[in-house]
């Protein structure tokens, strides 16, 4: 460019050149910047980097980080030029970084929950050489911009099991250094005999997680579910005190979702029910009066606004989708026990301490067992029953599950507007008859129903328009191989960006000893457009074939129904790539290399949002991978 040339340019009218500038990358408008004083005031005016910002990332579907996917548009794009140039180039560095064939961490920090400094320990009467440690949990809690980590150890050196629940801060302040954090446990508490976790999806509530833990009776051993919110608003308060406890109550033995009052569980006998955490009560029993096999629930999810009274259940055979009343029966299985809020509750301090004083337990010890609970008496209540409203059957049984609703483009969008319905990604691994399950994972889409109206109410006998999922089959978009050794650790997750982030053992190739090696693999759930939709060969015609997906509407059940035929959606497409391989290695673990057999990665938690990756190992320790 000639001097001249540069003079006209300049000459040009502001909003000319803020015109040209919006064609431009971020890397060539920065590039710009260094030509001239004048090309360097322009490129630091607001709206070069408001539409920087919108052409760039938002419109790109790209997260921010520090800012949650429940952020609208106008708290971004209202700030200050720099801080939106800032914002701009630091989700694109991430973006780079994070579907890089290899990722780079800038940082690994490690978390020791409990440190083992102790030789010897006692507790309850019961002594062991040395407290053995083993991470069985790692989570994010929603709504609080990935600020905090619920984890949960296992102490696996005594008779009866002990568990202690903490709260990590993952935010550091800045003097700290930068090539590894130390967090702080902002809470903890500890149980006995954990038997599932879950955490609360509404950040707006005051129940922050549910656990559910082994009792033992006078004759016999029950569950119990003990709820707990989080008090984090005295900066000077011991960590033993900031989980409070709320409510506890009999009969849920895995916790499968947990939002706002209402806990999602199955019992002892495998039946799903839905229980009220604040009056500690049944209200639903789930239930397909067509299925009389024994099944066992993998997950569930409630689904988003405007469909937020839905609720899909994942079988290991099976999808159903149920719609939940607004308002809840009266009566309920519990109704004529006593009340359990004057029981107290695990983990409190010791009856000897004021509570004022401040109950400091050493990391090492443990409170006493909890006091006795009593099993909950059998019920004389009828609890009313609710039916799925639509089901879709697998031709093979399902080993594991993770689900996810992409938040695409959710917190840019108009948010006096309702949000259409948007897919749901199922990234899941099908059982074997073998003692490992099937070493390939499936990508599948589950898409709306177009003619779905949120007035419709449910009914016996439900139309099409009333059911927001499963009026077509699932779709399936790729298979990716995973291999999982005996008897190895496996996880997966998806994140609510689209990320699939999973654990296994395929490690050929990546040098060391391929058969005692862990990888952590990944993959954007983002599907290209193509013309003709993958084949399924996992689902039934009404003869018991396996048929195409596109044409399997034997395998679709909905009380009766028959919908019309599957149409092709447009914007549901499948991936024209071909790579049946994982697109990003997040990392290598080679056990023959001197590392600890005993000491693998078991489980993870993803944040999109601000590039993390945790991992959990069987040693205790817990790693926090940041990729900005």
């Amino acid at each position: 460019m000639t001097r001249n040339s540069a003079i006209c340019l300049t000459a040009l009218p502001i909003d000319i050149l803020l015109h040209i500038l919006s064609y431009l990358s971020v890397k060539d408008i920065l590039r710009l910047r260094q030509t001239s004083t004048s090309f360097l005031s322009l490129t630091r005016l607001h709206p070069v980097w408001f539409d920087a910002f919108h052409t760039h990332v938002r419109d790109a579907n790209i997260p921010v980080p520090g800012f949650s996917s429940s952020s609208r548009s106008s708290d971004i794009t209202h700030l200050p030029q720099t801080s939106l140039e800032l914002l701009t180039i630091r989700a694109l560095r991430l973006r780079k970084n994070w579907l890089s064939p290899c990722p780079t961490p800038v940082r690994r920090s490690e978390i020791s929950p409990i440190p083992l400094e102790y030789e010897t320990i006692e507790i309850d009467g019961e002594r062991g050489d040395r407290d053995r440690l083993r991470n069985v949990v790692v989570r994010f809690l929603p709504g609080r911009g990935n600020r905090y980590l619920l984890t949960v150890t296992a102490h696996t050196n005594f008779i009866r099991r002990r568990f202690t629940v903490q709260c990590w801060d993952l935010s550091s302040p800045a003097s700290q250094s930068v090539e590894k954090r130390k967090f702080k446990c902002v809470a903890v508490r500890r149980f006995t005999e954990v038997v599932s976790v879950a955490v609360n999806m509404d950040p707006s509530d005051a129940a922050v997680f549910c656990i559910t833990c082994k009792v033992e009776g006078a004759d016999t051993t029950h569950v119990a579910t003990f709820i707990h919110s989080l008090d984090l608003d005295s900066p000077t308060q011991h960590p033993e005190y900031a989980f409070k406890y709320m409510n506890h109550f009999p009969g849920c033995r895995r916790a499968l979702v947990f939002k706002g009052n209402l806990l999602v569980g199955s019992t002892e006998n495998e039946s799903v029910r839905v229980w009220d955490v604040r009056k500690g009560e049944v209200i639903y029993e789930l239930r397909d009066p067509n299925i009389h096999q024994q099944l066992v629930c993998l997950n569930a999810m409630f689904l988003p606004s405007p469909t937020s009274d839905c609720l899909l259940l994942f079988w290991n055979k099976s999808i159903e989708l149920y719609k939940i009343p607004s308002s809840p029966p009266s009566h309920s299985e519990s109704s004529g026990q006593p009340r359990e809020h004057d029981l107290p509750p695990f983990g409190l301090p010791p009856p000897h301490l004021p509570p004022h004083v401040p109950h400091r337990v050493p990391h090492h010890s443990l409170p006493p067992i909890a006091p006795y609970v009593p099993p909950p008496p059998q019920s004389t209540v009828r609890i009313p029953t609710l039916h799925p409203i639509a089901t879709y059957q697998w031709q093979w049984r399902i080993d594991s599950i993770s689900v996810s609703i992409p938040n695409h483009g959710q917190h840019h969008g108009d948010s006096s507007r309702t949000p259409p319905l948007s897919p749901i990604h199922l990234f899941m691994r099908f059982d074997s008859w073998y003692p490992w399950p099937v070493n390939l994972l499936h990508h599948f889409i589950l898409p709306p129903n177009p003619a779905y109206t949120s007035s419709a109410t449910a009914s016996t006998s439900p139309g099409l328009m009333e059911s927001p999922y499963l009026t077509s089959p699932p779709i399936a978009v790729k298979s990716i191989s995973s291999t999982v050794r005996l008897f190895a650790p496996s996880d997966m997750v998806v994140g609510e960006w689209g990320t699939a982030v999973w654990l296994d053992t395929q490690t050929d190739g990546m040098g060391g000893d391929g058969e005692l090696g862990q990888r952590i693999a990944g993959r954007l759930l983002s599907p290209q457009v193509t013309s003709e939709p993958e084949p399924i060969a996992t689902n039934l015609d009404t003869s018991g074939v396996a048929s195409n997906g596109l044409d399997a509407i034997g395998a679709f059940v909905m009380d009766g129904i028959v919908p019309p035929p599957v149409q092709e959606d447009r914007n549901i497409v499948v991936d024209a790539d071909t790579d049946r391989e994982a697109s990003m290695v997040f990392g290598f673990r080679d056990q023959g290399a001197g590392e600890d057999p005993e000491d693998e990665w078991a489980h993870l938690a993803v944040d999109e949002v601000n590039g993390r990756i945790v991992v959990g190992r069987d040693g205790g320790r817990i790693e926090v991978w940041e990729y900005e």
